[in-house]
């Protein structure tokens, strides 16, 4: 005598392969759009800075090149380093850089801190950007 369950093993639900490579693209394309973001944002804070740090325009520019060297300077790197060590890993590694220089950036005290943040801050977008044409 054999033991028969009550109940048929229900089918598994997944992902189809069109559902998956639109989550895939939404990912992605927000990640691109928030490091471009990110460059801009600082221009709408700066007069703010200006104050808040007591300083002048002409070091708040700091800020912006800071982000800007940050993702410029380790692009190309970036890129051969993620043919080594795998671009999902490089991609996901700075896509939790970013935050972490984001987070550094709103507790900054000073401007060093704030140029130090953004160039960690830019250099997690330069791992996803170099990244993410290839996911």
């Amino acid at each position: 005598m054999s033991y028969k369950p009550d109940f048929a093993p229900q089918p598994r639900t997944s992902f189809n392969r069109f559902q998956y490579k639109w989550v895939l693209f939404l990912v992605v394309a927000g990640s691109g759009f928030l490091s471009i973001m990110n460059l801009n944002i600082v221009n709408i804070g700066a007069p703010d800075m200006i104050e808040d740090f007591q300083t002048n325009a002409s070091l708040i520019v700091w800020v912006n090149l800071a982000f800007v060297m940050g993702v410029t300077v380790p692009l190309l790197p970036l890129s051969r380093i993620s043919d080594v060590f795998g671009r999902k890993r490089m991609y996901l590694s700075g896509a939790i850089i970013v935050p972490i220089g984001l987070i550094l950036s709103g507790i900054s005290q000073d401007l060093f801190q704030l140029v130090a943040a953004r160039v960690v801050t830019g250099f997690g977008s330069a791992m996803v950007l170099a990244n993410e044409t290839h996911c």
